[in-house]
């Protein structure tokens, strides 16, 4: 009895938290003029129509000791090939704008919401907006 019971405190506790982990961000290093964030892990909300509704689908913010930027998804240009907001629950697109001030880290750290429900785990992956990745107009002929 006690064996059969375990697996169900683990499904209702996994429903609790509502089930999202990011597994992967990518890219970690972005121009000091912001750019795509790609989001990897599993139960994301596959629903990019929440009706404006602030809590309903996947909420992106990057924050560090100073300020928070919101990381916008979907994403509104679109230049990709691909479709990068397609809806999937594995993945996110968002695009994070520059950031506001020279105060505080370079580093941002991640926070994402899905229909309300914070990912535990969010806050182990960073973004650094970084002075290498930013161009430099050199010339105008």
């Amino acid at each position: 009895m006690k064996a059969s019971f375990f697996p169900l405190l683990f499904l209702i506790g996994e429903a609790a938290a509502g089930g999202t982990t990011v597994s992967s961000i990518s890219p970690t290093y972005i121009s000091n003029g912001g750019g795509i964030i790609f989001i990897y892990g599993s139960g994301f909300s596959a629903d990019n129509f929440n009706f404006m509704d602030p809590v309903l689908g996947n909420k992106i913010w990057f924050y560090n000791d100073f300020e928070t930027i919101q990381c916008d998804s979907p994403v509104k240009k679109n230049w990709l090939l691909q479709n990068p907001q397609a809806p999937s629950t594995t993945k996110v697109v968002c695009s994070l704008p520059a950031r506001q001030s020279k105060q505080g880290s370079d580093w941002y750290t991640m926070k994402l919401t899905v229909d309300g429900n914070e990912a535990a785990n969010a806050n182990e992956f960073m973004v650094k907006f970084d002075n290498n990745k930013t161009p430099i107009l050199r010339k105008i002929d």
